[in-house]
């Protein structure tokens, strides 16, 4: 049995992008669908010009800002095992969305948030970190975002912004993705298969 929610709830940073929804698996079908090409998610955060089949990154960079604009991108249904986890665990933590998307689509990411999550997800912090990547510009990192919101836990699928967070002494949930494999990772950094493993975790957590 659960003990009584606490007064301040522990701060859980969450990412959305293929954490929260399955964008890769939407964005690479959509893509392939318009551009005849065959990505696959081994695809996913590299700049392969050939497989995005362009001679210019630029190119790919608008496509995919456009998608990130689209109706079909901003109405992808929540992964169903996230919803309910989160639903059942936001009476014990706080849920902040700490994610890579860019300001331009705050209004709808918020609304889409409101409609599936309501109150679960309290607010959300936008680092740009995917346009500024293309811009060669230096965004908002989630180590410092998850510092200002005083984070206790991250739930992540990128290694690039799950290391630096760990760094601080956050202990992050990796949702295991083909992207983000690595050899050895640190001990606040825990390889999760999915919600359900994220979920046990938490709860042992309040349990201890």
């Amino acid at each position: 049995m659960l003990i009584d929610p606490p007064m301040k709830k522990p701060v859980i940073a969450v990412d959305i992008d293929d954490v929260l929804v399955d964008t890769a698996a939407k964005l690479l079908g959509d893509y392939n669908r318009k551009y005849g090409t065959s990505l696959t998610k081994h695809h996913y955060y590299k700049k392969d010009l050939e497989a995005l089949g362009v001679t210019d990154y630029d190119i790919a960079a608008k496509r995919l800002a456009q998608y990130h604009m689209s109706p079909d991108f901003l109405e992808t249904h929540p992964i169903p095992d996230a919803l309910a986890a989160i639903k059942r665990l936001s009476p014990h933590f706080e849920f902040i969305g700490v994610t890579s998307r860019p300001e331009t689509i705050a209004e709808p990411t918020r609304a889409w948030a409101k409609q599936h999550f309501g109150d679960a997800i309290s607010k959300i912090i936008f680092t740009s970190f995917v346009m500024a990547a293309d811009k060669d510009q230096t965004p908002l990192t989630k180590a410092v975002a998850c510092k200002e919101i005083g984070a206790v836990f991250m739930i992540e699928d990128h290694l690039g912004h799950a290391l630096p967070v760990s760094e601080l002494g956050v202990k992050v949930f990796l949702v295991d993705q083909l992207w983000n494999q690595h050899d050895a990772l640190p001990e606040n950094v825990i390889r999760t298969s999915g919600w359900s493993e994220v979920e046990k975790h938490l709860l042992d957590h309040l349990a201890s």
